[in-house]
């Protein structure tokens, strides 16, 4: 069987009891730091534990990539927990089905997570813009961000080109560009063969051969629960798991801890641990997401929308669609405040387009993500609620993110637009909740590295440690970001020669 060495119940291999980094979550994020890690110590014993489930041979793999519907749709529903009462996205489950359907205010209502082996690397829509100087933190320096942003392309393997170059959407550019200015098509983390087949990137890219070499150094632990960290005077010495195949418990001691578990479960294992500093799962920002659908002029209304985007599909995910067009109006902080992002499918003269702003939340400490003391979520955590208020500032670019959508449907000339905001939690894109910071003066959990302040051995990552008022999507930022708290982590052990992780 290709891909990595598996362990625990049912696999026929112990969890390890000691190693020398634990990385808790399995999407982008903690991909990035198992490589640079892996690269920089070949011969560092990593494990990687997910609470969720393995779906495919080769962990993380895209479910784009899947030619098989029925396994495609398996994969899917495989890693929203299976009885999950709803989903927000493909391969997504909300935390609170009854409090989404409600859209209750005052909370992030929509609030969705990825529970499988390879996290919500597979299923993104892979879009990898770069955010603009002005929305990144300040203690990083320019340099410094533009070579980490290389190397955060490089293992999403963002491809800048077109992804089509049909003569519909080169009018649609067009049009949009007279009207905004800046149009540009969108970068997508994706390879393309001679051929013109194309390969989307999911975790498993970022994981490299680590995806698809066994390894004695590199394993995975699936359905596997980090139920505690376990530690003294700043250092975490251990860490506790609990197996969802059969109950078991496990304690796994370790050099470095990495915790990549998402903007939700990255705070809550923290707030489980006893690690609680001030700004823990406060800053939440989300992105509301602002858009209209409709047909631009120079194509015709189809009769019938899913038979041009084919079943289940929307306009991020349009795989096998004789057009598909993605493309972006950029960040400015003068000219126009708001990320916005537009796709658009077509086939014998029939198209659809989507144009959406993604606005960055004006975060403050009281918007955040919480724990109960007496209540429990489904992998026997404390259970999540949410406090989240839009300010006038939010509402104010709401209404010029609104105002711009029926612009850009008057260049395309487009009539009987219906623009619709959604729900607090949709965009999928939540900050700030472990968010970094120059000082430890209350505003941060992590230090620029990475290190939550006072541990020296405890890192974070993902979306929750982009501490700015960030617009567009996260995940080539916050990849930037793993590969310098990886470097980082690199340096806190040696490459000395160690008894095998697992034995081939």
């Amino acid at each position: 069987m290709n891909g990595p060495n598996f362990v625990g119940p049912g696999t026929g291999r112990p969890i390890p009891a000691q190693v020398d980094v634990l990385i808790v979550g399995s999407g982008p994020n903690g991909a990035a730091y198992a490589r640079v890690l892996s690269g920089r110590h070949p011969r560092a014993r990593i494990l990687m534990v997910d609470a969720g489930p393995r779906l495919t041979t080769i962990p993380g793999r895209h479910t784009r990539n899947l030619t098989d519907p029925e396994e495609r749709r398996r994969a899917v529903l495989g890693s929203q927990g299976g009885d999950s009462p709803g989903a927000a996205a493909a391969g997504t489950f909300f935390v609170d089905a009854d409090a989404a359907a409600r859209n209750d205010p005052g909370t992030l209502a929509a609030a969705a997570m990825s529970t499988n082996v390879g996290g919500m690397g597979r299923h993104w829509a892979g879009a990898t813009p770069t955010p603009h100087p002005t929305e990144l933190p300040s203690f990083i320096s320019a340099p410094q961000w533009s070579e980490l942003f290389a190397r955060s392309r490089h293992l999403l393997a963002t491809d800048p080109r077109p992804l089509t170059g049909a003569a519909h959407w080169r009018e649609s550019l067009e049009r949009l560009a007279a009207a905004f200015g800046g149009v540009r098509d969108m970068p997508v983390a994706r390879t393309t063969a001679p051929d013109g087949t194309v390969t989307w990137s999911g975790t498993d890219t970022v994981l490299g051969a680590l995806a698809t070499e066994r390894r004695e150094t590199f394993a995975i632990a699936a359905e596997t629960v980090c139920t505690e960290l376990i530690g003294k005077r700043g250092r975490i010495e251990a860490a506790t798991m609990r197996s969802q195949v059969d109950g078991s418990t496990t304690t796994v001691a370790a050099k470095v801890f990495v915790v990549a578990a998402d903007s939700l479960r990255t705070p809550q294992l923290l707030w489980k641990s006893g690690i609680r500093p001030y700004a823990l799962g406060r800053y939440l920002g989300d992105h509301l997401v602002v858009a209209g659908r409709f047909t631009p002029d120079h194509l015709a209304e189809p009769a019938d929308p899913d038979t041009l985007l084919g079943a289940g599909r929307t306009l991020n995910n349009t795989t096998g669609t004789p057009s598909n067009g993605l493309g972006t109006v950029p960040y400015d902080p003068g000219d126009h405040p708001v990320h916005t992002q537009f796709g658009q499918v077509a086939d014998r003269g029939e198209g659809l387009m989507m144009f959406g702003c993604m606005l960055a939340k004006d975060a403050q400490d009281s918007d955040r993500v919480w724990f109960h003391d007496d209540r429990t979520d489904r992998y026997g955590m404390p259970a999540m609620a949410f406090d989240y208020e839009l300010t006038g500032r939010d509402r104010e670019l709401r209404a010029y993110a609104e105002d711009c959508v029926g612009r850009a449907a008057d260049a395309l000339g487009a009539t009987g637009v219906r623009t619709v905001t959604q729900p607090h939690g949709m965009s999928l894109h939540y900050l700030g909740t472990v968010r970094m910071g120059a000082a430890d003066d209350g505003a941060s959990v992590c230090d620029s590295e990475s290190r939550v302040w006072g541990h020296d051995n405890l890192f974070v990552a993902g979306n929750g440690v982009i501490p700015a008022d960030l617009s567009c999507n996260p995940t080539l930022t916050s990849v930037a970001i793993s590969v310098r708290g990886a470097r980082a982590a690199a340096a806190t052990f040696d490459s000395a020669w160690r008894a095998p992780l697992i034995s081939i």
